[in-house]
């Protein structure tokens, strides 16, 4: 009854760590119409709640169900999950994928109409007390003024731009996209072993090719990178907002800089010579590089991660100017961002290349 179906549950779900039980969450147990019915149109081959990148509404809620912190009884209850999967709506129903379209806030002040009329949960708090998932690639953007019922919820987003209409801090949680981790870490040097071998071939021998078990990198492993600097993707030079302006500036001021390695997806970054490249390689490049630019695309970015499995530290710019304000990363307040990336502004551009070589290998 709680909007699944069973290809979601005929898998034992994987043992969760130790949990502190004080926190109780309620699961709404909404009609399919609000989440798995939406998946009867879903046009992409494979399971429908495994889809890529946004699919943490389908997941949050199966991960929910099978918690220790989940409750049965609403009166001891710190937090009610409301359970609809727009993910599934971005492109069959026009939910709209950026922002949502009117078409899908329709379906959010619905699913909330549904809640209040059927529970006395949100009214009793105004919503203050419910969570609900927005994964769209500027995730908050608009939806509060669209949908009353969201002014005071904390919504799960991956798209943490610190503004009024956007991300309220002091309610809304960021959380990485969905990637599929299992491409990147099939590549990743940490994991297959073979680190310190490229290692040996890029300083010209003297270390053993292998990690050996529980042995870690450290900053006198040697290690001679090829980029700098590396951004490999769509850069959309006549799109306004999109990268709030941060690949373009880099692209035109550094295109043909020695020890930067940049990629328009529509071009070479030297000869305009259209090459795309496939994923291994492009994990290669990430390999190769002491730094990997990290921007935001139409909203939230997948650089971080992606450089971070590849052993490449991420160069996080993603800030406006024009009002001074900047993005939240994927749970800021508990990561040691500052310990595994750089983070500059706009401001900075101009001088990245000194700021980058100023950094030793071992830092």
């Amino acid at each position: 009854k709680v909007g699944w179906s069973p290809a979601m549950v005929s898998k034992a779900a994987p043992p969760l760590p130790a949990a502190d039980r004080s926190l109780r969450v309620y699961v709404y147990d909404l009609p399919p119409k609000f989440n798995t019915w939406l998946a009867a149109h879903f046009r992409r081959p494979g399971r429908w709640d495994q889809s890529y990148l946004y699919s943490l509404d389908a997941k949050l809620h199966r991960w929910l169900l099978h918690s220790p912190h989940r409750t049965f009884d609403p009166k001891e209850a710190d937090y009610f999950f409301v359970p609809a999967y727009l993910h599934l709506g971005f492109y069959d129903y026009e939910f709209g994928l950026y922002w949502l379209s009117p078409r899908g806030n329709a379906f959010c002040n619905e699913v909330f109409r549904y809640v209040q009329r059927t529970w006395p949960f949100y009214n009793a708090s105004r919503g203050a007390d419910h969570v609900f998932v927005m994964t769209n690639d500027k995730g908050a953007t608009f939806i509060r003024g669209s949908v009353p019922a969201l002014q005071r919820a904390t919504l799960v987003t991956q798209w943490g731009w610190v503004r009024p209409h956007i991300h309220h801090r002091e309610t809304d949680v960021v959380v990485p996209p969905m990637l599929k981790v299992d491409k990147l870490l099939g590549e990743s040097p940490f994991l297959n072993g073979d680190w310190l071998g490229r290692a040996a071939a890029s300083a010209g021998g003297g270390v053993s090719a292998r990690l050996q078990p529980g042995e870690v990198l450290n900053a006198s492993s040697p290690w001679r990178y090829e980029y700098l600097l590396s951004f490999v993707g769509s850069v959309r030079f006549h799109t306004p907002g999109y990268s709030m302006g941060v690949r373009q500036s880099i692209f035109r001021k550094y295109n043909e800089t020695s020890g930067f390695f940049l990629r328009d997806l529509r071009g070479d970054s030297k000869k305009g010579v259209h090459k795309q490249m496939k994923p291994h390689e492009y994990l290669g490049v990430l390999q190769r590089s002491k730094f990997c630019l990290a921007p935001s695309g139409m909203g939230f970015s997948t650089r971080s991660y992606e450089s971070i499995a590849q052993g490449c530290v991420p160069l996080v710019i993603q800030d406006d100017p024009l009002t001074n304000t900047s993005v939240d990363q994927a749970f800021d307040e508990l990561l040691p961002w500052r310990q595994f990336s750089v983070r500059l502004r706009q401001r900075d551009i101009p001088h990245l290349p000194e700021l980058l070589a100023s950094f030793p290998d071992g830092e």
